[in-house]
């Protein structure tokens, strides 16, 4: 069963009978704020690299203390995700003092286009753990 993505139709075939509590083939769950913007397109590969993005979208809550998006509804909420800049964590908290460096890390988990993101959380975990051993 997929819990985040997109269901593969292989696994409604290999069921036998549909299954309610699997994605239907084609539909896509989870929870906007923190879906990769591949993801919201509805992309067929989806891979590793949306778990980076939403990895930094909660990096960016818990430098920031506020959310990456916000609007009215869902639609607003996937309007800004797909077309719009993301903030960065300095100017949404600027009372916070985010290390720069941190703040490197945070929007580079967030790029829109993953082939400019981490490539794998071991990655990003890799400069996380040197941003806190000071290095």
């Amino acid at each position: 069963a997929k819990v985040w993505g997109e269901a593969d139709p292989y696994e409604q075939k290999t069921i036998g009978k549909a299954d309610p509590s699997l994605t239907p083939p084609g539909r896509r769950y989870g929870t906007p704020l923190y879906m990769a913007p591949e993801l919201a397109r509805g992309q067929a590969h989806v891979d590793g690299r949306a778990d980076v993005f939403g990895l930094g979208h909660i990096l960016f809550e818990v430098l920031t203390h506020r959310p990456l998006l916000s609007g009215k509804d869902t639609s607003e909420v996937m309007d800004k995700l797909l077309n719009l800049p993301f903030p960065k964590p300095s100017e949404t908290a600027p009372e916070k003092n985010i290390a720069p460096e941190l703040e490197r890390i945070c929007l580079k988990a967030l790029e829109k286009n993953r082939r400019n993101r981490y490539q794998t959380v071991e990655d990003l975990m890799k400069d996380l753990m040197g941003f806190l051993a000071g290095g």
